[in-house]
């Protein structure tokens, strides 16, 4: 029986533990690889408002599905995690809100477990009337029609929410009804000083 040299034994069992520890590296570099951020910003005399968003670019487990009067719409792809809004003012941040509207939990490839938003916001804007102004934020789901959901939020410029809303089912989730806000404030939603989009991270087709 050939015994192995004390020597050899260690020499063997390092080779051993840095083969896992370059396994597990590239483990974790290929993992990482899948999450990213992306982020967009715009200022208004001197206020900004930014929009960052965690993404996961990978495949789920389970084709992710909305449906819609019984018409399957696949999910696009990269999938959203987490959404954080950051307000400035002079450069100083004054205020921060991660964007909470619903989530569901689903299984990556290789079996891990992810939470991520049902209905992420991809557009900020701006909106003013003759005094002062506000930062919008929109957001819809995967889908299309009148029963697609979408969320719409309304703050003001150090970020205090005047209204968030979704519009189907209609549900005021802070603050007064978007209605009610449009009305006092006499804004037009669809009139923006200056608007970003994040769409162009998307895929254009869910493959």
């Amino acid at each position: 029986m050939i015994l192995f040299k004390p020597s050899i034994k260690i020499y063997v069992v390092a080779l051993l533990f840095l083969g896992m520890m370059a396994n597990n590296a590239q483990a974790q570099a290929q993992a990482s690889q899948f999450y990213r951020d992306t982020t967009i910003s715009l200022s208004y005399k001197s206020f900004e408002i930014e929009l960052r968003t965690f993404l996961y670019d990978h495949d789920l487990a389970e084709k992710w599905t909305y449906y819609n009067q019984d018409v399957p719409y696949g999910f696009l792809r990269p999938y959203v995690i987490k959404q954080v809004l950051i307000f400035y003012q002079k450069g100083n941040i004054v205020s921060q809100k991660e964007i909470k509207i619903s989530t569901s939990l689903h299984k990556t490839c290789d079996g891990k477990a992810i939470v991520l938003q049902n209905l992420p916001v991809f557009d900020i804007g701006i909106v003013e009337n003759k005094q002062s102004f506000f930062f919008m934020v929109y957001g819809a789901n995967y889908c299309a029609g009148v029963n697609c959901p979408e969320f719409i939020g309304i703050y003001a410029p150090t970020g205090e929410v005047v209204s968030e809303s979704l519009s189907y089912p209609e549900k005021v989730l802070t603050g007064e009804s978007l209605s009610e806000v449009l009305k006092k404030e006499r804004l037009d939603i669809n009139k923006t000083v200056r608007k970003a989009s994040i769409l162009d991270v998307f895929n254009v087709m869910d493959e």
